[in-house]
């Protein structure tokens, strides 16, 4: 085979890969309910301290002062975002606070079922993004799961946003995932959450489901809390096995 019928063939299999389909249905997310001030949380960094590189590492267990940094970091990056008003009550951050400093002791504090990734700048230690992974059991919908990886909680600071950060700790979680040995990693992310969408597709996701029947938590203007429902697209890629099923994410 002569160098153009292999630059063609490969050509073939990128444009198949692009058009790959994988449709299934799948049980509510894990994170249908919604993933639910520390010198070391970001505030004012500038932006060339990124410069200095960023450190993405899995904490071994979610315990101690650094999960309160990570939850309140979450707080500041995520759940203001959500907010009605563009920002949280006192008592709207209060409660988030301790309710995400809970689950990520629940779901990230022993290193066998699930992992928090954390994104540092290595010159100033700040904690610039977070994101977690878990294996658990889906069993419900027309094609129930068992020990599947899922990420969630993905989050990164409001002033060092479009500089690489969610790429890296995607990275991240998948190099704990691949240790795991598991063919899949799995996630949810809000059907209109366009951005987050492009992102994950950029590193490989790929559509497979959708969830009609997912719960988020919304921070109101009346300085309340309420459960809405929310669509979210269930989006997996491949990440143990041969080159050509990674190649076309089967």
């Amino acid at each position: 085979m002569n160098r153009s019928s292999i630059s063609a063939y490969i050509s073939a299999l990128l444009l198949l890969q692009f058009l790959a389909v994988n449709t299934f249905i799948l049980s509510p997310p894990l994170h249908s309910h919604a993933p639910l001030r520390s010198s070391s949380i970001q505030r004012s960094s500038p932006l060339h301290a990124l410069k200095g590189g960023i450190n993405v590492e899995p904490m071994e267990n979610a315990y101690g002062s650094l999960v309160n940094d990570c939850a309140t970091f979450f707080v500041d990056s995520f759940w203001s975002d959500k907010a009605e008003t563009g920002s949280l009550t006192t008592g709207q951050r209060s409660t988030l606070l301790r309710r995400q400093e809970a689950e990520f002791r629940n779901r990230y504090g022993t290193s066998r079922n699930g992992k928090l990734v954390v994104a540092r700048m290595k010159n100033l230690g700040d904690i610039v993004g977070v994101a977690g992974v878990e294996i658990a059991d889906v069993t419900a919908g027309k094609n129930p799961m068992s020990s599947v990886p899922i990420m969630s909680n993905l989050a990164v600071g409001k002033q060092t946003r479009r500089r690489g950060v969610g790429g890296k700790l995607i990275s991240g979680v998948e190099n704990i995932v691949r240790g795991w040995d598991s063919d899949w990693l799995y996630l949810y992310v809000e059907s209109t959450n366009r951005k987050a969408i492009k992102l994950y597709r950029k590193k490989g996701y790929r559509e497979c489901g959708l969830d009609k029947d997912a719960k988020s938590l919304v921070p109101l203007e009346n300085g309340g809390l309420t459960s809405k429902q929310v669509v979210c697209k269930v989006m997996r890629k491949r990440i143990n096995g041969s080159f050509f099923q990674k190649l076309f994410n089967t």
